[in-house]
């Protein structure tokens, strides 16, 4: 046998014998494996016991902070990265109304990335328990209700409070049912078409009623400017457009109203506009002046003065088209605006065409 051929005879025989060897530690390892899981399973749950938990990172889109995150998952010292339950403390995090969605990351060897969306606030509502407690929560544009956390008061205090709408307990939670979703989407939009299109009207705005939206479609706003303005969200027009007649109306109204206050303003009819004064305060009576003691006039007895009722004189405004006012739905009834005893009286509403 030639030299060559005994290499390649050995070098046959070293491959036969690793291929051996290897196989033998392949069948090994699998039966070590097998016992293990078989008689010690959290040995294989858990391999990186020498790797605890080190480092949890935290990002936000909103004003929670790192150390709240942490002090509400609450995780025990010495834990390991691989051995935590995410899904638990996910679920830990979206308890509170604050936070929509969380996502939790592993990062080996020893980090847990948190991810956090947090809501916005649209509106306040005031929430009394048990007749005596009062707390002050916050409505998401989803219509969820909680109590805010790490706000700017000053933001908070800029909201409108909200009204009009029913809330309930959720069972077996310390939380509320989400209050309605598409009025409050509506109201969103209108606060925010506020802010940007006109800031001095959407700060002036104290409290937003949703209870005309489901059955009419309309947005109750109290303002520092008028006590009522009634926004329509079922018609042609949009918000924009809406608040730009009530701008139009109230530079109108300073000018020519003699500075008495609006009481209502209806944007919800389109382009006719109902507004109505407040009424003026009753005109201040004085008491007689006293007769001297040596007066020789003859005594009239005095006649009672009876205060008559305020008339409102028709304002007149510049470019604006005079119509009488519109003769409301059957289904839409409206308070007189003076006793009905007293027909010749000026009432005291005026119908804008824009």
């Amino acid at each position: 046998m030639s030299r060559a051929s005994q290499r390649r005879a050995a070098f046959s025989m070293f491959k036969l014998i690793l291929g051996a060897v290897l196989a033998g530690a392949a069948i090994w390892g699998g039966i070590e494996l097998y016992m293990l899981w078989r008689h010690a399973p959290q040995t294989l749950a858990d391999p990186t016991k020498a790797s605890p938990l080190r480092t949890v990172t935290t990002r936000t889109n909103g004003v929670l902070t790192p150390e709240w995150v942490e002090d509400t998952l609450s995780i025990p010292r010495g834990s390991t990265l691989i051995g935590l339950d995410l899904a638990a403390l996910k679920n830990r995090l979206l308890a509170h109304g604050q936070i929509s969605n969380a996502i939790l990351i592993r990062q080996y060897p020893d980090t847990l990335a948190i991810t956090i969306e947090e809501r916005t606030p649209v509106t306040r509502i005031l929430v009394e328990e048990h007749g005596v407690r009062r707390l002050d929560y916050l409505v998401a544009r989803d219509g969820t209700v909680y109590p805010g956390i790490n706000y700017d008061p000053a933001m908070i205090n800029a909201l409108p409070w909200l009204d009009g709408v029913p809330l309930n307990r959720l069972p077996d939670a310390d939380a509320y049912e989400p209050v309605n979703k598409a009025g409050i989407e509506s109201v969103s939009d209108l606060f925010m078409t506020a802010l940007t299109a006109a800031p001095e009207l959407g700060r002036a705005f104290t409290i937003v009623s949703l209870e005309r939206f489901d059955a009419d479609g309309i947005i109750t706003v109290q303002s520092r400017q008028a006590d009522r303005i009634y926004f329509a969200t079922r018609g042609t027009d949009d918000f924009f457009s809406q608040l730009a007649r009530l701008d139009y109306i109230l530079a109108q109204t300073r000018l020519r109203s003699e500075g008495r206050p609006l009481r209502s303003v209806d944007l919800a009819l389109g382009r006719q506009v109902p507004i109505v004064f407040q009424p003026p305060p009753p005109p201040q009576t004085h008491a007689p002046a006293r007769r001297a003691a040596a007066s020789t006039a003859p005594a009239t007895p005095a006649r009672e003065t009876q205060t008559q009722p305020p008339t409102f004189r028709p304002s007149t405004l510049d470019n604006i088209e005079a119509a009488p006012a519109p003769a409301p739905a059957a289904s839409r009834r409206y308070a007189p605006t003076r006793p009905a005893s007293q027909p010749s009286q000026t009432q005291p509403q005026i119908i804008f065409h824009l």
